[in-house]
């Protein structure tokens, strides 16, 4: 017997709400931005709403390279 054989179709398992809570916010980003994929939004006003950064072009039109924030998951 396997460790998913321990569990059943409608178990129900403890979990923190910090945890749930970063749970729903990374599957609502990750809705939203396959929704602005799916809609052929451009991919600068994507990363803009993803990050919360405003990307600025430079003087030669090209816009500056952001870092990209750091979350819970990418650390």
């Amino acid at each position: 017997m396997g460790l998913v054989d321990a569990f059943s179709k409608e178990d129900r398992t403890e979990i923190m709400m910090s945890k749930l809570y970063t749970l729903m916010r990374e599957g609502a980003k990750a809705e939203i931005m396959m929704n602005a994929i799916q809609c052929d939004v451009p991919h600068k006003y994507i990363r803009e709403m993803m990050t919360g950064l405003k990307e600025y072009p430079d003087k030669k039109g090209k816009t500056e390279e952001l870092p990209f924030p750091e979350t819970e998951t990418s650390k």
